[in-house]
């Protein structure tokens, strides 16, 4: 697939590199886990399956459990969607920790959705209207 260059017409972009960052960091509540998907051959893939991807570990600071940086090779208007789970705000009553046994921390999932564009760079996806 190639897409034609918005500046230059009758150039062809075949394919651009795009870099997305994964990672695990310490929050309130717990951590927050950020992975990357894209959309290949009709099924969602994690960034790191794809056949292009090569991921590279990243040194980790204070507060980040791991990080990983994968670049991939893809073409322009490739999807890619960002899962971002966090621990949700708290709902218990104040004294509730003394009746009951609290076993796990509710989680909350975000999903973005981006368009890989001409020049590799990642463009939000609109909705379209219902």
């Amino acid at each position: 697939m190639s897409v034609e260059h918005p500046k230059a017409p009758g150039t062809k972009v075949t394919d651009v590199k795009v870099t997305v960052e994964c990672n695990e960091v310490v929050v309130a509540g717990g951590t927050r886990t950020t992975h990357w998907h894209i959309f290949h051959e009709h099924r969602w893939l994690a960034v790191r399956e794809h056949p292009s991807a090569r991921s590279e570990r990243k040194s980790c600071g204070p507060g980040t459990v791991w990080e990983e940086a994968v670049h991939l090779i893809v073409p322009p208007d490739s999807l890619l969607k960002k899962v971002v789970v966090a621990p949700a705000p708290k709902q218990r009553p104040l004294f509730d920790y003394l009746r009951k046994e609290v076993r796990g921390v509710a989680r909350r999932t975000h999903e973005y959705e981006f368009l890989v564009g001409w020049n590799g760079a990642l463009l939000p996806k609109t909705k379209s209207p219902r």
